[in-house]
C-alpha cells in the first residue's frame, strides 16, 4: 500500500511457470542457494516451490527489490509459459522469512502429486498454518469449531 509520500511500499509477486529444461540436482541446489542469498539481502519474504517441472513462487517485499526482480524472472531462460498470480500492493506480508521446497531428495516428487496449480492455491495458506509454539492454539480452534 502506498506509505505517507504515496508511494507503494510493500508489494506482493506470485507466478507459475514450467522449467524450459530439465534442471540436473547441482543447478537446482546453486539455484537455491542463490536465490536464498539474494532474498535475504534484499528483505523479500516468500516461497519458492519447484516439482520437478514447474516453480511456483510467492515474493512479497519493497517495490524498489521485487520490480527488477520480477523483470528478471520473466526473462529467465529457465522460466517458460509464466503465469502471473498476483502483483500488488498489500499492507503487511503473510510470510516471516523465504524458504524453499522441493530441492531436496523426494520432495519434488511430492509437490508432482499435487500440481501448479494446487501448489500455488496451497501457498497463500502457509502462513496460516500452525507453526511451532501455535500447536496448542489451533488445537484449541479446532475443539471450539467441533
Amino acid at each position: 500500500m502506498p506509505n505517507r509520500s504515496g508511494a507503494i511500499s510493500l508489494v506482493e509477486f506470485s507466478y507459475v511457470s514450467e522449467a524450459t529444461s530439465e534442471l540436473p540436482p547441482s543447478a537446482l541446489l546453486r539455484l537455491e542457494a542463490q536465490t536464498r542469498r539474494f532474498n535475504l539481502e534484499h528483505g523479500l519474504t516468500g516461497e519458492l516451490r519447484f516439482d520437478g517441472r514447474s516453480f511456483t513462487q510467492v515474493l512479497e517485499g519493497c517495490w524498489s527489490a521485487i520490480m527488477p526482480l520480477s523483470a528478471r524472472i520473466l526473462t529467465d531462460r529457465r522460466h517458460g509459459s509464466i503465469s502471473i498470480s498476483a502483483f500488488r500492493p498489500i499492507l503487511a506480508r503473510r510470510f516471516t522469512t523465504w524458504s524453499s521446497v522441493g530441492f531436496g531428495v523426494g520432495e519434488a516428487a511430492a509437490l508432482r502429486s499435487v500440481g501448479a496449480a494446487g501448489n500455488l492455491r496451497f501457498l497463500p495458506l502457509v502462513p496460516c498454518l500452525p507453526l511451532e509454539g501455535d500447536a496448542e492454539d489451533a488445537r484449541d480452534t479446532v475443539r471450539a469449531t467441533t
